[in-house]
């Protein structure tokens, strides 16, 4: 019987060794399964930051774009304006020079003169205009 209860207690250690062997297989199993759905996640989430990054560039290229090109139309609106104010000015200066001719400046002195009590025909002698009508003797 000795032998017996030998083989039998064997028996017992080793079914419960197979036991064993079975449930970390099992386990195994689980884990394995676990890391293949982490590195599944994983590619996702790798994949959704990729994206991600790139529309983020996209981005921010598409917005330093629209600032270069607000920057020029600023620079053009600021040229174009600095140009029709200056070209105002000169407008302004032509204006003037074409008002102040030796005509216009006898006619205002004339004026002038005339409020003063100076006759037009003292006033012609003296800038050497010849008189239009002839004094009478």
């Amino acid at each position: 019987m000795a032998i017996e209860e030998t083989v039998t207690i064997h028996g017992k250690r080793i079914a419960s060794l197979e036991g064993d062997v079975s449930s970390l297989k099992v386990e195994t199993s689980k884990l394995g399964l676990t890391l293949a759905h982490q590195d599944e996640r994983q590619a996702e989430r790798f994949v959704s930051l990729s994206t991600s990054q790139l529309e983020l560039k996209d981005i921010l290229k598409a917005r330093a774009e629209s600032e270069e090109k607000r920057a020029e139309e600023a620079r053009k609106y600021r040229e174009g304006r600095e140009r029709s104010e200056a070209e105002a000015q000169l407008t302004k200066q032509k204006w003037l020079q074409s008002l102040l001719t030796p005509q216009t400046l006898i006619l205002i002195i004339v004026v002038v003169a005339s409020i003063f009590g100076v006759r037009t025909l003292d006033l012609m002698e003296v800038t050497g205009t010849p008189s239009p009508v002839e004094p009478a003797p």
